[in-house]
């Protein structure tokens, strides 16, 4: 849990007044004993108490933890700016509501915290508030806005993509029968968003990385290209891509790299953006998802997505899901779709 520690004039290592709960009001930009404690996600049993972490409150809507208090100020306000940008893009894409999770939450901001130990290199609440990123990878980050090498770590951008991942009503099958696909479709977001977030940041694509020092100008078109390969592949469809958590592979200088089904849609989504609007695409898509109903099947849960990507698109896009891509698509939201724009896309 997230407690604010504020001294009262007397020196730091003296004396400290806990302040249970979250506090409100302005944030203390860098204040001199901006000391919290922080629960980490996957405690350490020989350690069970709270971290005590440095509180870097400069941000609108994020603030980060630091396990020390020495790094360098203006550094850390150039990251927590760029966090803070990434956010304020899923802010306006979101079609729903997301978790200000308590533990998570300081000055009603959310917590980003730098920890030895979590699960992986990054890891993200699902529908609410909260990152933490591996010591290793934010020294990484820091370093290099310090020695200006222009190598940014997507871990944090990738995770508020969990943070703001809060569809599953609408598009996840429910009863435990298609995990698989709920996988797919729950990394359609994280994987997607970030580079509209980071591209909202104003960090070049060349200039972030994802795991391998793969650079994001690079991801992207590897993601493209799996497009290219399923799309003159006959043989791929929905059911043994996406439903099964597979993508086509593709290879990169002479090496064939494994990607997964959330990569696949993902792909689908970058060329629906390409199609009909880009960065605004993004934007209304996942406020259409978050007026549908809640799905009950695989195929409402598909019916889902392709009604509101038509809504995005402002077209008809059965022949583009169908025929193209060989998604599944009921009746019933033909119908709906049909409705709603007689002429199909």
């Amino acid at each position: 849990m997230a407690r604010n520690l504020i001294t009262t004039g007397i020196k730091r290592l003296t004396f400290f007044c806990l302040l249970l709960g979250i506090v409100g009001g302005a944030p203390a930009v860098h204040a001199a004993d901006n000391w919290v404690e922080y629960k980490r996600f996957e405690p350490n049993p020989l350690k069970p108490d709270p971290d005590l972490m440095y509180a870097w409150d400069s941000g609108k809507y994020v603030i980060l933890l630091t396990p020390r208090s020495n790094y360098d100020k203006t550094i850390i306000r150039k990251l927590i700016s760029s966090y803070d940008r990434a956010w304020e893009f899923h802010l306006k894409a979101a079609g729903a509501p997301i978790i200000k999770t308590p533990e998570n939450t300081i000055n009603k901001k959310a917590t980003i915290a730098v920890v030895v130990k979590t699960c992986g290199a990054g890891c993200g609440r699902i529908g609410g508030h909260g990152i933490e990123i591996n010591e290793e990878y934010f020294k990484e980050e820091y370093s290099s806005i310090l020695n200006n090498t222009k190598r940014r770590h997507h871990i944090i951008f990738y995770e508020m993509g969990r943070n703001f991942y809060a569809y599953s009503k609408q598009l996840s099958v429910p009863g435990g029968t298609e995990e698989s696909y709920n996988t797919s479709i729950s990394l359609l977001y994280s994987i997607s968003m970030q580079f509209f977030a980071i591209d909202y940041a104003r960090i070049p694509r060349e200039d972030w990385f994802v795991a391998g020092w793969v650079s994001g100008a690079t991801f992207f078109k590897d993601t493209e290209e799996i497009y290219q390969t399923y799309l003159k592949d006959k043989s791929f469809n929905f059911d043994n891509t996406i439903r099964v958590q597979k993508s086509p592979q593709h290879q990169r200088q002479s090496q064939t790299y494994e990607r997964g089904g959330g990569d696949l849609y993902a792909a689908f989504f970058f060329e629906l953006a390409r199609r009909y609007g880009g960065q605004k695409f993004a934007l209304r898509f996942w406020k259409e998802v978050g007026k549908r109903p809640a799905a009950t099947s695989l195929s409402s849960a598909v019916d889902n997505l392709v009604i509101a990507a038509s809504k995005a698109a402002q077209k008809n896009l059965t022949t583009l899901f169908v025929d193209e891509w060989r998604f599944p698509l009921s009746d019933a939201a033909r119908a709906e779709l049909t409705k709603l724009f007689p002429k199909r896309s």
